[in-house]
């Protein structure tokens, strides 16, 4: 979503963004009405690299309110195919409902631009606008076939905070967000039972008392398992697929 007004542009951006004027000798090459020519300028960051211990705003994101209340983490204008890009591989797309209403193609276009660019792809969406179940409907479908990660926030400050937490966390390892087992027998008994469809950890409690050991509980037939109270005919035909099943894919040749 573009911020920038073209007749208006900030003194820190145009410092920025003025070209070098002097030459290799100390000398600033001039033309007959005296203008300067500017010289060749100064490689600018790309999608693909630049300093990534800053996230890197595109320059048409200039004038968003959220800019100013990213103050975790450090930012710089720069460019990016994205609005915001957090490292070399993952790049976001800042979007405001009231501006899709108003530009309802222009979420298209951009996605477009970003397909191949990045190995995850965020879509920042700022719910500014009433009404939105619809809308945010189809922003999710649009996501789910473009295989973006869409990251809803109600305000400016919980888009900026999403910012600084996607870059204060791109290193840290998914131990936060992985399930703890325990490494006791039962913990990892139950762990595996219950990813069986309709197995709980009642059924898993049952069985370990019944059985001596997971390789017993494998290797029983269907009327042993049918002897256990609480599973029925669907149960201990589910617990056979599973057990007669590959418990690894086999590798394609």
């Amino acid at each position: 979503m573009p911020f920038v007004n073209k007749n208006q542009t900030s003194k820190h951006t145009t410092a920025q963004a003025q070209p070098s004027t002097s030459s290799s000798t100390g000398q600033t090459k001039t033309t007959s009405n005296n203008h300067e020519i500017p010289q060749k300028t100064v490689a600018t960051v790309t999608s693909r690299a630049g300093n990534f211990n800053n996230v890197i705003v595109n320059k048409c994101q200039q004038g968003n309110p959220v800019l100013t209340l990213v103050k975790s983490v450090q930012w710089e204008f720069g460019e990016t195919i994205s609005d915001y890009q957090l490292n070399s591989t993952t790049g976001a797309l800042f979007l405001s409902l009231k501006y899709h209403r108003l530009h309802p193609d222009y979420l298209d276009t951009r996605i477009k631009k970003l397909h191949k660019a990045y190995d995850l792809k965020i879509l920042l969406c700022l719910c500014d606008a009433m009404d939105h179940e619809m809308v945010l409907k189809d922003i999710t479908k649009t996501c789910m076939v473009n295989e973006f990660t869409l990251i809803v926030g109600w305000s400016n400050g919980e888009i900026a905070r999403y910012i600084q937490l996607f870059k204060s966390f791109e290193k840290r390892p998914p131990d936060l967000i992985k399930e703890k087992i325990d490494d006791d027998y039962m913990s990892r008994l139950t762990s595996v039972l219950t990813t069986i469809r309709g197995v709980n950890k009642t059924d898993v409690l049952t069985l370990a008392t019944n059985f001596r050991s997971f390789r017993q509980i494998v290797e029983a037939s269907p009327s042993e398992l049918a002897l256990c109270p609480g599973l029925g005919e669907k149960k201990v035909k589910r617990l056979l697929e599973a057990f007669d099943s590959d418990f690894r894919n086999s590798t394609k040749s």
